[in-house]
Parts: C-alpha cells; structure tokens; sequence
C-alpha cells in the first residue's frame, strides 16, 4: 500500500498562515538615541491601553546600559494602539528625571513607521509615526 502524503493541504495551510500574518498587529519600534555624555542605565516606559496603563520600571536588563552615541530598539505592543480610537497610541518615556509623554500614529501612509526619541541629558526629540508630545497643563 503506497502512503499518501498530503502535501496540497500543507500548501494551503501554509498560504492561510502567511496571508494571516500580514492582517496581524505589528509592535510598534520605539528607538532610543543616546546623544548625551552618560550612559544611559533606566528606561521606563508606560504604555497606556484604553485608560490602563503597562509599565516597564526599567527596560533594560540589570547591568545594561545604552553608551554615548548607541541605540537602542525596544517594541511597544500592539494592543497600546489597537483599543483606542483612530489607531493612535499613547506612551510616557522617562530616562533618569527627564520625562516626556506623547502619541502617534500607528500606522503612517500605510506603513508601521518607527518611533525615535533622541536623549541628550536635558530632553528629548521625538520624530517618526506623527508623535505628538502633551504639554503638561
């Protein structure tokens, strides 16, 4: 008795796989740019999530750091965007006292465009997926 092998049906459960991948949610790069003198030891990020809020007390692992001139890519997770009303999301970054909240955009022109916040000891420069910092009332 010869054996079948069903590779027509591993064909198409592959194909539905790849095509589902691309309707799935993507995270969100957010890269920190070390422009100051220090190194950089903390990084906390706050994510807000329809009014709750996921928060790294520090992102990095225990004794890294991110050198002068180094960068550093973390990922925001895809459902810090996905509650909320017109793909837009919400984060707070603070390197040491320095803080900065703002939002973006998830997807710009059709593209998940990456977050950069250059760091360089006194504030922050925020560019990428049209973020939008809050100034504080």
């Amino acid at each position: 008795m010869k054996k079948r092998h069903p590779t027509g049906l591993i064909v198409i459960v592959l194909i539905l796989l790849l095509a589902g991948c691309e309707l799935s949610p993507q995270s969100k790069p957010l890269i920190v740019v070390n422009e100051s003198d220090a190194d950089i030891t903390e990084v906390n990020i706050i994510e807000y999530i329809a009014g709750a809020r996921r928060i790294y007390p520090n992102a990095l692992t225990e004794g890294d750091s991110i050198a002068p001139g180094a960068r550093r890519t973390f990922y925001l997770a895809p459902y810090s965007y996905a509650n909320l009303n017109d793909s837009v999301g919400r984060v707070k970054l603070r390197i040491g006292e320095i803080s900065i909240e703002f939002s973006f955009d998830f997807i710009v022109e059709n593209h998940n465009e990456r977050i950069i916040a250059t760091y360089d000891g006194s504030g922050f420069t925020l560019t990428g997926s049209n973020v939008t910092p809050f100034i504080p009332q």
